[in-house]
């Protein structure tokens, strides 16, 4: 803060006044930016790491609500009334609410993460802007916030549940439910791995007062691709998707789970299982071999559309998960796996589960994993 010179008098009264409350606990002045006439109001550009976002369309960012930004430093002028921001997506990245953060000569470590909003009860997104997810006590590097996964109703077909039908076998569109949730922490996007670092940049050698954060995701994504492989002759058309536990709760979506606003990590508490349920827009039918158009080898597995699902990172034997696909009215379970082997769903990464349907049954065909975000990209989301 800047500093300012007392008259004489005033320095001994101070001197005089410390003296006699020597013994008594005096407690920290909140910050008050309006007093301190170096303060400079926080800026930030962010980006998604990858260049997309899990929910609903991947290039398309009017999901990606609002992020919350933190600054934390060693003295009280960045405490509980001076740490805190909203930054919201409205056409472009701006912050008009009451909290703001003002820099001062002290370096401040910038933290963030999305969503800046609690899910709906049902670990839904949410489709307001109240209440705040906000963190309640001081602010630290070892900073939590709670997770949810969203499961989605199993027997109720609803607007949360409903994956799209749009073509994305290029890449450029994530299919997955609007009801998703993707947790994203921040980092400084220039320098990979740590925080950004902020100051009112009037010291030499410090920070100045706008800081660039990348937005990395938390969660691990799961998808399925399905297709004819011209032996089966019905209509082919799926209507849902069903991620479960064959046995044991090995798809968690744990009790009482956090993430670490610094680095991402979820711990997920006690195990808990879950099943998740999305049905698929008004059904879709499968691309089949040897149909029109699609005549070389791989050429209906590469013209399919990816369906995707959020889960929590998880590492275990996959022969204990499986997924169901109704199809024509039929559902067909399928292991992940038919053996102990175990996956690796690790934060930020999609794991692309292709399966084949043929006049005899369904069976997974081949298993990729992936970052988000291969494949044709746009560029960083602005935020200005």
């Amino acid at each position: 803060m800047k500093q300012t010179k007392l008259p004489i008098y005033l320095m001994l009264l101070a001197a005089l006044s410390a003296s006699s409350c020597s013994n008594e606990d005096t407690p920290d002045t909140p910050y008050n930016p309006s007093n301190d006439p170096d303060a400079v109001e926080l800026g930030i550009t962010a980006g998604v790491a990858l260049t997309k976002s899990a929910i609903n369309e991947g290039t398309d960012d009017t999901n990606f609500k609002s992020i919350a930004v933190y600054a934390v430093g060693a003295s009280t002028s960045y405490g509980t009334t001076n740490n805190y921001a909203l930054y919201t997506k409205s056409g472009s990245w701006t912050n008009t609410g009451t909290d703001k953060i003002y820099l001062t000569n002290e370096t401040a470590t910038i933290y963030g993460y999305h969503p800046a909003y609690k899910p709906e009860t049902d670990g839904a997104m949410t489709s307001a802007t109240t209440p705040p997810l906000k963190l309640s006590s001081t602010v630290t590097e070892s900073s939590t916030i709670p997770v949810t996964v969203f499961p989605g109703t199993p027997g109720s077909k609803d607007a949360n549940n409903t994956i799209p039908t749009t073509d994305n076998s290029s890449g450029t569109t994530i299919l997955s439910a609007p009801g998703e949730v993707d947790y994203m922490w921040a980092e400084d996007a220039e320098s990979n791995g740590k925080q950004a670092t902020a100051s009112n940049g009037k010291v030499a050698s410090s920070p100045d007062a706008s800081v660039a954060l990348k937005m990395k995701h938390a969660m691990a994504m799961v998808s399925f691709r399905i297709y004819n492989d011209g032996t089966y002759a019905n209509t082919s058309k799926l209507t849902k998707i069903v991620l479960k536990n064959k046995s044991n709760t090995a798809l968690s979506q744990g009790t009482a789970p956090v993430m670490a606003i610094k680095d991402g990590a979820i711990t997920p508490g006690v195990e808990k299982t879950v099943t998740f349920t999305r049905f698929i827009g008004d059904g879709y039918t499968l691309k089949k071999q040897g149909g029109s158009g699609l005549t070389g080898t791989d050429a209906a597995k590469d013209a399919s559309s990816k369906f995707s699902i959020l889960v929590l990172p998880h590492n275990g034997a996959k022969n204990t998960i499986q997924v169901e696909f109704t199809i024509d009215n039929t559902v067909y379970a399928v292991d992940l796996a038919a053996t102990s082997d175990a996956v690796n769903w690790a934060k930020g990464t999609n794991t692309l589960y292709t399966a084949k349907l043929s006049g005899k049954d369904l069976t997974l065909s081949s298993v990729t994993v992936e970052g988000w975000g291969n494949g044709a990209t746009t560029g960083e989301l602005p935020v200005n």
